[in-house]
Formats: structure tokens, sequence, C-alpha cells
């Protein structure tokens, strides 16, 4: 009984390798056009990573001050733009609605993704 739970095991890890490997593949081929590059190189250098915003990532919304705030990205609009949830630094929140992706440094009411560093 254990062989044949040792062989199925072996059966199906042979059987789900080339399905795992080829959707790695594909997944770096298939990058959306819909995607924001982050302005920050991949950790240890090399290229910059592009990154697709979904609901539950953490992101920086800009304030006109110059400040930026933690904030949780709610929804996505058609536009490519968000819907964020911002909270200051005592926990308080507010909702921001169809905010730009920060295309300049310093852009006001615009959102960045948190660097890493």
């Amino acid at each position: 009984m254990e062989t044949q739970e040792v062989a199925n095991e072996t059966a199906v890890n042979t059987a789900l390798a080339p399905v795992e490997n080829k959707t790695a593949e594909t997944e770096k081929e298939n990058v959306p056009q819909d995607t924001v590059q982050n302005s920050s190189p991949v950790e240890g250098g090399g290229k910059p990573v592009s990154r697709k915003p979904t609901v539950g990532r953490i992101v920086h919304f800009h304030e006109a001050n110059g400040e930026h705030q933690a904030a949780l990205i709610v929804g996505i609009q058609e536009s490519g733009n968000v819907n964020l949830v911002v909270f200051d630094s005592l926990g308080n929140k507010s909702a921001m609605i169809d905010v730009p992706h920060q295309t300049l440094t310093r852009q006001a009411n615009a959102w960045s993704w948190p660097t890493h560093g």
C-alpha cells in the first residue's frame, strides 16, 4: 500500500510539473497592457517591475502638501485610476475616488507603489 501511495504521488508530481513551468513562462510573456511600472528597481538591482493595481494592495497616496499616506486600493476604474481608502498618521481614514497613478515626481493627489529599502 505504501509503495502505491509513493507511485501515485510521483505520477501526480510528474503530471503537474510541465503545467507549472508552462504557467510561469506564460505569466512572464503575457504581461497585461494595463500594468503600472514601479518606480523602484527590483530588490537586488535589475529591471523595474510592472505591477497591476488590484483590490487589496497597499500603496502611497501623495497629498498636495508633499506628504504621503498609507492607502488601500478598494476599487479599479475603467480608466485605470483607483479608488482608495487613505489612512493618516492617527489611523483616521478617508475615501479618495478616481485617483491617478503618480507619473511625475511629487505629483499631488496621486498614488504610487511603496518603495522598498
